[in-house]
């Protein structure tokens, strides 16, 4: 995942530069207790004009209306609230501020090498069949797979014979 900022979906094409964030005045970019130090201290170097903004929650951000310009999170967090709230958008600033590694953990008994071999051998399945590219297009970025029509025929089309 990749540090981001939620603003006005009429907004985002101005957050996409770090240096375009910096140079706008009045700047208010809110956090949440979610954001670590680390990334509170990186926010600080990266845009010092910038007002930073404690929220108690991060729905906050998206019912107290006017209350910061932008929201410090994740694109993948970012994009789920935004579905939520439409009138929201998410825009990754480039040059990138911070990456995350994210790994799913999966309870194993001791000893059961069978089960890690076949888990191994499902996930490298996985990855090389394209599925899970697939999956984290649908399950995360929300895109949906073309759907694949039958041709148009007479019989099912104008006659309904078939279903």
């Amino acid at each position: 995942m990749n540090a981001a900022f939620v603003v006005l979906d009429y907004r985002k094409k101005d957050f996409r530069q770090r240096e375009a964030i910096r140079k706008m005045p009045r700047l208010k970019i809110a956090v949440t207790p979610a954001n670590t130090q680390a990334e509170r201290l990186r926010l600080k170097k990266d845009f010092p004009q910038a007002q930073v903004v404690e929220l108690a929650a991060i729905g906050d951000f998206f019912t107290q209306e006017g209350v910061a310009d932008a929201l410090l999170t994740t694109d993948k967090i970012g994009k789920a609230w935004a579905l939520l709230y439409p009138k929201f958008g998410v825009a990754v600033p480039q040059p990138l501020m911070f990456r995350y590694d994210l790994a799913y953990p999966v309870a194993v008994a001791p000893g059961d090498y069978e089960f890690l071999a076949y888990l191994d051998r499902w996930l490298r399945l996985q990855k090389t069949s394209g599925a899970a590219q697939e999956q984290y297009a649908y399950w995360v970025l929300g895109k949906t797979p073309l759907r694949q029509t039958p041709r148009w025929s007479i019989i099912r089309n104008v006659l309904h014979w078939k279903q």
